[in-house]
């Protein structure tokens, strides 16, 4: 994954006022307040591969997870993925860790292999299976032709629920967590067509889809070109520290996210799914201010 720079231009939004829970899930609009653009990126560390070697018992055992792993999308979703399984290795790699930590594993889109960092087998061995499914989620299908962190929270919700079907522990990541919030309410609303369109449609895009979906949804105040790519942005900086601009980027992505799963007339059990997975406290509460040069969220 690349690293992005945030350029804040401003912030706008609609007038002040705010929408009551009973109104909010009939909203035909979404409230665009975050301008902003990417710099040029710089890539990550580069990573190499390393000599260290799993031993034939832990590589048997993780092995035997692809039985149950198949099973469950069987099960669940009638969806084959034993043959591609079959065909998946594991690369092994080393790389320098920095300030801001490490990777853990990566998956490159059309691989016959997973990567999982050298550290997870010797530093922190209780994350190798869950290291493992995650990226296994990943090497499937749960990675779009332009990778975005709304896969890795695609590949994280999916990575659970799989080791709760097979009856075992999953520890989460904690840098995943608001990518998993955003596909648990995704998902609390359109699961069936994200986990088939991730694994059977060759160059699907989630962020196409979200735009896709919400084409004919007004934009109030800011107009974007592409409200899947500006989503991407916001969940990009998600978790980041950018001062007093964080609150406003993670209500941007909440309100596409939200708007997203309005447009399917979620059931009452479904919005309440939805609501236990936002990241932004009382956002059906929060209200826009008029101040000068534009408008803020109080």
């Amino acid at each position: 994954m690349k690293k992005i720079c945030v350029i804040l231009l401003g912030i706008l939004c609609l007038l002040a006022g705010g929408c009551s829970k009973k109104s909010f899930w009939e909203q035909k609009e979404v409230r665009l307040i975050i301008n902003a653009k990417l710099e040029e990126a710089k890539d990550d560390e580069p990573t190499k591969e390393s000599d260290y070697q799993i031993s034939q018992e832990l590589n048997a055992a993780l092995n035997d997870l692809k039985g149950g792993i198949s099973e469950f999308f069987k099960f669940e979703y009638d969806i084959d993925v034993s043959k591609k399984l079959e065909k998946m290795a594991i690369r092994v790699f080393s790389q320098k860790v920095s300030g801001d930590g490490f990777t853990g594993g990566y998956t490159e889109k059309g691989k016959s292999y997973i990567n999982i960092n050298e550290c997870i087998f010797t530093d922190y061995p209780e994350y190798i299976i869950s290291s493992y499914l995650h990226e296994t989620m990943h090497y499937i299908g749960f990675i779009s032709e332009n990778q975005t962190m709304i896969d890795d929270g695609m590949a994280e919700y999916m990575a659970a629920k799989v080791a709760s079907f097979i009856g075992i522990t999953y520890l989460p990541s904690e840098c995943y967590s608001y990518y998993t919030l955003i596909a648990e309410q995704l998902c609390a609303v359109n699961e069936e067509y994200l986990v088939k369109a991730y694994l059977t449609k060759k160059d699907f895009d989630v962020c196409e889809h979200i735009e896709e979906t919400l084409k004919n949804v007004n934009q109030s105040c800011l107009k974007v070109d592409s409200i899947g790519d500006h989503l991407n942005l916001m969940v990009e900086t998600l978790g980041k520290d950018y001062g007093n601009y964080s609150y406003g980027m993670a209500f941007e992505a909440q309100e596409i996210v939200a708007c997203y799963c309005r447009q399917f007339s979620p059931s009452k059990e479904q919005i309440e799914k939805i609501r236990s997975s936002y990241f932004v406290e009382d956002f059906e509460e929060v209200k826009i201010k008029e101040v000068e040069g534009g408008y803020i969220i109080i």
